[in-house]
């Protein structure tokens, strides 16, 4: 769009700019659609009859699309490194629980300051798990024994994959509590999957409870009624 003012044929007028001219005999024009209906107008383009801030719009629509374009630049490697991260997620979470069926040795530790931490190591074999348990402040006392599976190692095993360890937080804290209840568990595979560890103060995975109910233990740290 071009604006005339005081123009000797257009006046004060707003006219459709569709094309340029250049004569090597009386110099440049501009083509235009006059506005009252005819096409194929030639002006010459005098800056005494055309309004300047119509070429500040330009300008502007200009530094606009720049803009936009300079956004989308940002937004979309945003979104695809977004994506991506989401991806990665999800692969990681299904790689994990695919190898819980590959679970050689778990081990939970659980307490707090004053008590100190039990930890308990459990060793997957075919027919039954061996659990040793290292009890705070009593070197000596360890205890060890051999447990048979409830039903199967494949449906211990199962049990385990139900809880979707590859969707827990490598870390839980409650920042609101002091000292109170800490816990880690570490689990480790025979089928080259690099160890998983997790850890918490005062909170915890939702499925928490389930996890320490199914290897004996209670989330306060004492140990479970078998």
């Amino acid at each position: 769009m071009i604006g005339t003012t005081n123009h000797p044929k257009f006046g004060e007028h707003w006219i459709i700019r569709c094309g340029y001219f250049t004569s090597t005999v009386d110099g440049n024009y501009v083509i235009v659609n006059n506005g009252w209906g005819n096409n194929n107008v030639w002006i010459e383009p005098s800056t005494t009859y055309l309004d300047g801030t119509i070429h500040l719009l330009i300008k502007l629509g200009a530094v606009v699309m720049k803009k936009i374009f300079y956004l989308i630049a940002l937004i979309v490697p945003f979104v695809l490194l977004v994506g991506s991260a989401s991806n990665n997620a999800a692969q990681r979470a299904a790689k994990i629980d695919d190898s819980i069926p590959y679970l050689s040795n778990l081990v939970f530790s659980i307490g707090g300051y004053f008590d100190g931490h039990v930890t308990t190591t459990i060793t997957f074999y075919d027919e039954c798990m061996k659990v040793k348990k290292e009890h705070p402040y009593d070197k000596e006392s360890v205890e060890e024994q051999t447990v048979d599976y409830p039903d199967s190692k494949e449906s211990f095993m199962q049990a385990l994959q139900d809880l979707h360890f590859g969707k827990w937080k490598s870390r839980y804290d409650n920042p609101e509590v002091q000292d109170g209840t800490q816990w880690s568990l570490e689990l480790h595979f025979s089928n080259g999957q690099r160890t998983v560890s997790f850890s918490g103060s005062n909170a915890y995975p939702d499925n928490f409870d389930d996890f320490c109910s199914l290897i004996g233990e209670r989330s306060d740290g004492e140990t479970a009624d078998k």
